[in-house]
């Protein structure tokens, strides 16, 4: 079962990870472009109609939600978050793709922190050859 936040703009209401997520850019977002914090659920047709702030935010919101439900497919939902909050990212759909890719470099490399994954040297063995070769990383030495 996943885990269940309090939103940020409405203590009362409980949100899932994407949304959760989705409102760490909005806030990081609203920060950036010195607005005040809204306290009311901005993303409701309802409620933004009349207001342009609030209506740019719950489109921002729509958009950015999408693509935070792509992202958690492949990086897990804390290291998004460490991104976002670490590096005060403030969008990812709608940056631009030069911004975009830097993001995913950086989940990737976090992501890749958090498994201790270690890049390997590839080992090639031909068949046709029955010389024996060695060679030496600063990690480790390889025999082929």
């Amino acid at each position: 079962m996943s885990k269940i936040y309090k939103s940020m703009y409405v203590p009362e209401t409980e949100i899932d990870l994407a949304n959760y997520l989705t409102e760490l850019l909005i806030s990081n977002f609203i920060n950036m472009k010195k607005w005040q914090r809204p306290a009311c659920p901005f993303w409701r047709k309802d409620i933004c109609a009349n207001d342009p702030v609030l209506l740019e935010l719950s489109e921002r919101y729509g958009i950015e939600l999408a693509a935070i439900k792509n992202l958690l497919k492949v990086f897990d939902g804390d290291i998004i978050a460490k991104c976002i909050l670490d590096n005060r990212k403030v969008g990812f759909k709608l940056l631009k793709k030069e911004n975009q890719a830097i993001f995913l470099y950086d989940l990737f490399l976090l992501q890749i922190k958090k498994t201790n994954v270690v890049e390997k040297a590839p080992v090639v063995v031909s068949a046709s050859t029955d010389k024996v070769k060695s060679f030496s990383t600063s990690k480790q030495k390889i025999i082929l």
